[in-house]
């Protein structure tokens, strides 16, 4: 074993001196922790936009990381289109939600396509400013969603996003409507 490491590291020095660390096990990565194919270079710029956006809670680093500026974004009013698009609707719901977090649970990526399903956790502390604005309840949300992204030269060029939006109302104690 010791003896495989030794040659995997004098192999990536001779090659082009890229490797930090000796990898036994096949990756999906070569040896300078470049992903091999495009689908796992999509499924890798998802992933860190993912931290960028909701664990560093950067939404300008984000977008402008990953984000075509002309985005197509089918979850969002005409007016949230873009990467500024993307880039509003992540201040708006750190506004709404500051202790908003996305847990990832599954992420797949084939051709140009990846697919990421996550949950949504937070507490609604601000007004949630969209098309019909909901004041602040004060109380905790988490909600199952399902990304799907279409990248273009290295970009994302169009998203479709799906989650149970009336279970959310429901959480927030806004369905059904007060009369």
């Amino acid at each position: 074993m010791r003896a495989a490491v030794i040659v995997v590291l004098a192999s990536s020095i001779l090659i082009g001196g890229c490797a930090t660390e000796a990898r036994v096990q096949p990756t999906s990565a070569d040896v300078c922790g470049k992903p091999k194919t495009e689908a796992e270079a999509n499924k890798a710029a998802v992933l860190k936009m993912v931290q960028d956006f909701w664990e560093k809670k950067n939404p300008d680093s984000a977008v402008g990381g990953v984000y075509a500026t002309d985005l197509v974004n089918h979850a969002a009013i005409p007016e949230a289109q873009g990467a500024e698009g993307m880039r509003t609707i992540g201040k708006k719901l750190f506004a709404a939600f500051p202790d908003l977090s996305m847990k990832v649970v599954d992420v797949t990526a084939e051709g140009d396509r990846v697919v990421l399903r996550t949950i949504l956790d937070g507490t609604q502390t601000g007004a949630l400013d969209f098309k019909k604005p909901v004041p602040a309840t004060g109380k905790h949300v988490s909600i199952e969603q399902i990304f799907t992204y279409r990248f273009k030269d290295g970009k994302i060029v169009e998203t479709w996003m799906t989650m149970d939006h009336l279970d959310m109302m429901k959480q927030l104690g806004t369905f059904p409507p007060r009369t």
